[in-house]
C-alpha cells in the first residue's frame, strides 16, 4: 500500500496543472490538517470581509479544488480537506467574453488608389444637381439671373442639353418659348427624377403627383399646374421655409457666392422668390404674369395657367421634391408647420 502511495500522483489541487506526490498516509493526514486549519482561518477572515458584498452581487461560482476519488486514501484526504473544499465554493468565477477581431485584408495597391482618387470631383458630383456639369461656376451668373428673375427651376430638371440651351437664349421671352416647345422632354425628365424619390415624408404626396404627371402627358397641363402649385406650397410649409413676400428674396435667392455645400438647396429655393410674389389690385402694380402661388389661390386669372407657367409649375414641384429627398430635409417626426 505504501509503495502504491509513493508511486501514485494525486490529481492537481490547483487549477494551474501543478502536480505533487503525497508520500504516505501520515504525511497526508498532517498536510490535510494543516491545510484545513489554514483554510478555516482564511475563510473566516474572507467571509467577514466579503460576505456583505456578496449578498449584493449575483456571481457564478465554481470549486477551485476538484474531488479526489482515485483511491480509498484519496477519499479520506478529501474528507479531511472538506473545509478547504467548502471555502473553494466561494471563489468567484468571472467569465470574460472572448472577442475575435475580424481579419481585414487590404488589396495590394488600395492605398495608392485612394491617394490618387479625385475627391474634389466626387464631392462635386454628389453635391451638384445631376443635370448640372460638375464645373458649373462658369454658368453660375446666368443661372442666378434666370432663377431669380424669371423663376425657372434649374435643379434636377431639365436635362443639361436643354438647360444649356435655355441659358444661351437671348431673353426671357425666348426661354418661355423653349419651355413650351420642349415640354414633352421636360415632362419625361420630371418623371425620371421623381421615380427615385423615396423619402417617407413625401410619400403622402406621391399618388397625386403621379396623377398630375399623367394629366400632363394627356395635355391637361392646367390641371397639373394648379395641383403642382398646391403641393409645392404644402411641402414648403412642412419645411417651415419662409413664404412671406417681404422675406423670400433674403432667404431663397440664388447667389453667385453660393458654396458647394449650399448649391443644391439654393438652386432649388431660388424660383421660390417669384413663386411667393403676391399681388393686390389696390397696389396699382401690374398683374403678374409669372407663376405665383398667391395669385393662383386668391386672384386666379388665365395668365397664371399660361403654357409656360404650367411647365414651370411641374418643374418646380419636381425640383423641390428631389432635393428634399436627396438632402433629407424633413425629419420623420416633424409636424406640419406654417411660415406665413
Amino acid at each position: 500500500m505504501s509503495g502504491l502511495l509513493e508511486e501514485e500522483e494525486v490529481r492537481p489541487m490547483r487549477p494551474d496543472g501543478f502536480r505533487f506526490n503525497l508520500g504516505s498516509n501520515a504525511a497526508l493526514q498532517t498536510l490535510a490538517a494543516s491545510v484545513a486549519a489554514q483554510q478555516a482561518e482564511l475563510r473566516a477572515s474572507l467571509m467577514a470581509t466579503i460576505a456583505p458584498a456578496l449578498q449584493q452581487v449575483n456571481l457564478a461560482y465554481k470549486p477551485v479544488m476538484p474531488a479526489l476519488t482515485t483511491s480509498d486514501l484519496i477519499r479520506h484526504a478529501s474528507a479531511a480537506l472538506e473545509p478547504a473544499r467548502v471555502l473553494s465554493a466561494w471563489s468567484p468565477k468571472i467569465t470574460v467574453p472572448k472577442f475575435t477581431m475580424p481579419t481585414i485584408t487590404v488589396p495590394t495597391g488600395m492605398f495608392d488608389v485612394l491617394r490618387g482618387f479625385d475627391w474634389d470631383a466626387f464631392e462635386r458630383r454628389i453635391r451638384v444637381p445631376r443635370n448640372w456639369p460638375t464645373a458649373y461656376e462658369q454658368y453660375l451668373p446666368d443661372l442666378v439671373s434666370m432663377v431669380n428673375d424669371e423663376g425657372i427651376p434649374v435643379a434636377w430638371v431639365p436635362r443639361w442639353e436643354l438647360l444649356e440651351t435655355l441659358l444661351g437664349a437671348p431673353d426671357a421671352t425666348a426661354r418661355s418659348l423653349l419651355l413650351v416647345k420642349h415640354r414633352a422632354e421636360i415632362l419625361h425628365d420630371c418623371e425620371i427624377a421623381l421615380d427615385d424619390v423615396s423619402d417617407p415624408s413625401l410619400m403622402p404626396f406621391m399618388s397625386t403627383v403621379r396623377e398630375l404627371l399623367s394629366a400632363s402627358r394627356y395635355g391637361l397641363w392646367k390641371v397639373a399646374a394648379i395641383s403642382a402649385v398646391a403641393i409645392t406650397h404644402s411641402i414648403v410649409e412642412r419645411l417651415e421655409w419662409v413664404s412671406a413676400r417681404q422675406q423670400v428674396k433674403k432667404h431663397h435667392a440664388l447667389q453667385e457666392s453660393v458654396t458647394l455645400a449650399e448649391v443644391m438647396e439654393r438652386a432649388t429655393r431660388g424660383p421660390l422668390v417669384l413663386f411667393y410674389d403676391d399681388w393686390n389690385p389696390k397696389s396699382r402694380r401690374p398683374r403678374p404674369t409669372h407663376l405665383t402661388r398667391h395669385v393662383v389661390s386668391h386672384r386666379f386669372g388665365p395668365e397664371q395657367v399660361a403654357e409656360r407657367n404650367c411647365v414651370v409649375a411641374v418643374m418646380l414641384l419636381t425640383s423641390l421634391m428631389v432635393t428634399v429627398d436627396q438632402l433629407e430635409l424633413i425629419s420623420p417626426d416633424e409636424s406640419t408647420g406654417s411660415s406665413g
